[in-house]
């Protein structure tokens, strides 16, 4: 069992993109949602923990993956998915 958790901005289309993706594959994750204006020390914190400045971020099992092009990458070509 996988803990994934997916650090996603308000109105970000790779974040809405990573989201769909892990639900077509019937993962559960847990959604952080940062708001632009309002978050600005959390996404601060974030950004500095991962060296990572574009969203969303991916954490599973506690470890950084990266983004959404990141996760695409532990698909396999029968469409399971490993990580």
């Amino acid at each position: 069992m996988y803990t994934i958790v997916v650090h996603s901005l308000n109105n970000c289309v790779f974040c809405d993109k990573a989201k769909d993706f892990l639900k077509n594959k019937n993962f559960i994750f847990e959604e952080v949602l940062y708001n632009r204006s309002t978050d600005t020390d959390s996404i601060m914190y974030l950004v500095e923990k991962t060296n990572w400045t574009s969203f969303p971020q991916i954490f599973v099992n506690d470890v950084f993956i990266g983004g959404y092009d990141q996760l695409l990458e532990y698909e396999f070509d029968d469409g399971s998915i490993d990580f």
